[in-house]
């Protein structure tokens, strides 16, 4: 990936200084180097069942990689990255891999066969090209089995950049370690949430703030979705009321997030993987035939949309409720009411406008990836600044006043070059370097 003009200043600032500073920091700050010239890297972050792979599935399109159904993969932290062929590896806490072939779907297998104490992370490549400037990392969110944050887990986030009472003071006790140990190794993140934001929510976030923003308070890496609006009313259409509801979440959320943008999670997963077949279109169109009163009742729950009688069977309407749920039926028996002849690829591009996520997409460009080397140099001074600050002198020989004022280049960049908050810099320890280390 090539560096923005920014990054490649911090960069030559990071050549600089390395050979000049005690192995340990030289480590850290070679870590900075490298990262500036990887993809920017955004932690997708929420409570459990907030809908977070499913994003991830719709980010990546093309096809359903990451697992949503609750197993071993989803209590694991997974990073998705560009690579010329599609691999899976379980991540050792030593560091060591363990390769693992994508099922007979061409997703995450559930089982990894690694004990979940022993794994560090797992490590997805896929070839889409999505991910050539964009690495996406999913947690297990808020509220997982794991509440402990061991010492090995404390490392990771702080590195010997912090205190436990530093962690202790940033963390909320209901974020699940190993999901903190990916978000403060992030760039950017997406919090996730749906109806409508719990304090836990606002103290999570502020948590990944304020490690990220110790140079800047302006939350521009930070974006808020609230998924499955569909939910928020019955059988009438969501967005009239999640426009508005989303603008008042997005106030309450103002020091930790840019925007709050709705969204309809299962559609957009559906429409950009392209899982809707043509069979689907057929089955819905027979019901669309049904009479007004017939749909009406049919698709008022799920029960009755699965037992009660009607021309399709059961085991086809269970996947059209596991594609659309109900609100994506309503909406596509209404689409062929209207026009019964309406081809599958027209019925699934006005599916994709309204779940919302064309918003999503050009939101994220906006926030994140037209701002990748802002984000990326300021993420990379402040860690210099942290590595600096934690030995309490920068360990380079013409050093006096702030800590690189030896180094030109110090002289003409600074984070509020960048205009934006930054995540926090990796530690410096080789047993944490390993945690995100590319094979």
């Amino acid at each position: 990936m090539a560096t923005g003009p920014l990054s490649t200043r911090v960069a030559a600032l990071c050549a600089e200084v390395a050979p000049r500073l005690t192995p340990q920091s030289r480590s850290a700050v070679v870590d900075l180097r490298q990262r500036l010239g990887e993809p920017l890297r955004v932690a997708i972050a929420g409570r459990l069942k907030a809908g977070k792979s499913t994003l991830v599935n719709a980010l990546i399109g093309g096809r359903r990689v990451a697992p949503t159904q609750v197993g071993e993969c989803t209590r694991l932290v997974t990073q998705f990255r560009y690579g010329t062929s599609d691999r899976v590896d379980v991540v050792r806490r030593d560091g060591n891999r363990v390769s693992l072939p994508l099922d007979s779907n061409g997703m995450i297998p559930q089982k990894i066969g690694v004990p979940r104490a022993e794994v560090s992370y797992i490590d997805v490549t896929l070839s889409s090209e999505r991910l050539r400037d964009l690495t996406v990392v999913d947690t297990p969110g808020l509220s997982s089995t794991n509440e402990q944050i061991s010492a090995s887990s404390k490392d990771f986030l702080l590195g010997d950049t912090g205190s436990s009472d530093e962690a202790q003071g940033l963390l909320s006790d209901d974020i699940d370690a190993d999901s903190a140990g990916a978000l403060t190794g992030a760039e950017a993140i997406v919090y996730v949430f749906t109806q409508s934001v719990r304090q836990d929510d606002v103290e999570a976030l502020e948590a990944f703030r304020t490690m990220s923003a110790r140079l800047s308070s302006n939350p521009i890496n930070s974006l808020g979705l609230f998924n499955k609006v569909d939910k928020l009313v019955g059988t009438g259409d969501p967005w009239p009321v999640a426009g508005p509801l989303a603008t008042s979440q997005a106030e309450v959320l103002r020091r930790q997030v840019s925007d709050v943008v709705p969204l309809v999670g299962l559609l957009a997963e559906t429409t950009e993987s392209g899982r809707l077949t043509a069979a689907d279109c057929e089955a819905l169109r027979q019901i669309s035939g049904m009479s007004a009163i017939d749909r009406q009742v049919l698709t008022a729950s799920v029960d009755l949309f699965v037992n009660r009688d009607c021309p399709v069977s059961k085991q086809e309407r269970e996947r059209l409720l596991v594609l659309l749920d109900l609100y994506g039926i309503r909406f596509s028996l209404s689409a062929l009411e209207a026009e019964p002849d309406l081809p599958t690829n027209e019925l699934s591009r006005r599916l994709f406008l309204a779940s919302g996520f064309p918003r999503v997409r050009q939101v994220l460009d906006r926030a994140f990836r037209w701002r990748s080397d802002a984000i990326k140099a300021g993420w990379a001074l402040t860690g210099l600044e942290q590595i600096a600050l934690a030995r309490r002198t920068c360990g380079i020989a013409s050093c006096s006043g702030t800590p690189w004022s030896g180094c030109s280049p110090s002289r003409s960049i600074t984070s509020s070059d960048c205009s934006t908050s930054y995540s926090r810099s990796p530690p410096a320890r080789s047993s944490c370097r390993t945690r995100w280390s590319r094979n």
